[in-house]
């Protein structure tokens, strides 16, 4: 008989509340949704089932997964706990955002099925990236210093240094629980554009903004190139590690995500392994697909800087994929044997479109 695995992917499966979701946020969860089914739907034996949302444009699922439409939020989760409890596995791919990643982790728990993510308490602390960072600067990891808002400091001292540690401009505005690059901004000092977008003590406000400044950290900014890499964590606790990858995001201070290319030309694999490895040992509980975004400092190209934790699934698997010997998914669920191979490089954008290099 085979067995059952259920994706779930939050924004386009359902699960997003009234409204359209972001652009950005529907573009790269169609292509990591689309990217796995097929991947998934190749591996003998193994049966795969999903679920779309009426409200927007249907993908052409790959042959073989069995989609259910749900026509809104509620019918969702209801649907979710059923193909949960059903499912020989559950693969959830959800954002950070207000704890709907660890809360769809749970619901998997909770429906007595097996989610191929981390633990609920690993997902919560990379989940809040002003935690997060001083939980790992604590224990010796590279990664910004992290401060929360604070509007007597910032307006005090606008246009000179900012933030209890003074750090100086330009820095980085974002929310504690943000996914996708959504409601960032760099500030004080644009990649082509102007030294400073609004007013500091009027960002919030920004309608493109968003934010309530209790949700917000602020964090220094650190010149170099944005990056990323993808481990594979296993059940047994055993890494694999992905060749790193560029980031390609966008000059206009909002730091949109367009897109990478893998491999990183010039970063030190090595370097980024062991960055990566005292992460995963410093944070029990993270399993299946976790990507990892850091940046290479100008002043010192072979001391990776950790930015970020994601502990799921990332749009880079759409390059990933491209450029593996074998199937990348079939890793993700059954194993580290054989370990994926990759081949020659490829150029992809955040829609899930692959460039291959002529």
């Amino acid at each position: 008989m085979a067995e059952r695995i259920f994706v779930s992917e939050f924004v386009c499966g359902g699960g997003w509340p009234e409204g359209r979701p972001p652009e950005s946020l529907e573009r790269e969860g169609r292509a990591m949704l689309l990217a796995v089914l097929a991947d998934l739907a190749a591996v003998p034996g193994l049966r795969v089932v999903t679920t779309g949302d009426h409200r927007l444009a249907r993908p052409l699922f790959p042959a073989g997964v069995e989609a259910v439409e749900v026509d809104s939020p509620q019918a969702e989760i209801r649907t979710f706990a059923d193909l949960a409890a059903e499912a020989t596995w559950t693969l959830v791919i959800a954002p950070e955002t207000a704890g709907i990643l660890s809360a769809r982790v749970q619901a998997v728990h909770t429906a007595g099925g097996i989610a191929l993510n981390g633990s609920v308490e690993s997902i919560e602390l990379c989940g809040d990236k002003l935690r997060l960072a001083g939980f790992l600067r604590q224990r010796g990891i590279r990664t910004p210093a992290a401060a929360p808002w604070d509007d007597e400091v910032v307006g005090e001292l606008e246009g000179l240094r900012v933030g209890p540690n003074r750090w100086p401009w330009p820095v980085v505005v974002k929310p504690r629980d943000g996914a996708g690059s959504q409601q960032t901004r760099r500030v004080g000092g644009f990649i082509g554009g102007p030294s400073v977008p609004v007013a500091w003590t009027e960002l919030p406000q920004d309608p493109e903004f968003g934010q309530p400044r209790e949700n917000l950290l602020v964090q220094p900014w650190i010149a170099g190139r944005a990056c990323s890499v993808a481990a594979i964590v296993h059940a047994d606790g055993t890494a694999t590690i992905l060749p790193p990858a560029e980031q390609r995001l966008s000059a206009d201070g909002r730091l949109s995500y367009l897109g990478g290319a893998i491999p990183a030309e010039g970063v030190s694999a090595a370097a980024v392994d062991s960055l990566v490895r005292s992460v995963l040992a410093r944070i029990p509980g993270l399993r299946g697909w976790v990507g990892f975004d850091f940046v290479v400092p100008e002043d010192a190209p072979e001391e990776p800087v950790l930015i970020e934790i994601n502990p799921r699934l990332t749009t880079s698997y759409v390059g990933y994929r491209t450029i593996c010997r074998g199937n990348l998914a079939r890793s993700l669920v059954f194993g580290a044997a054989p370990a994926p191979i990759f081949d020659g490089s490829i150029t992809f954008s955040s829609d899930g479109t692959a460039i291959l290099p002529e």
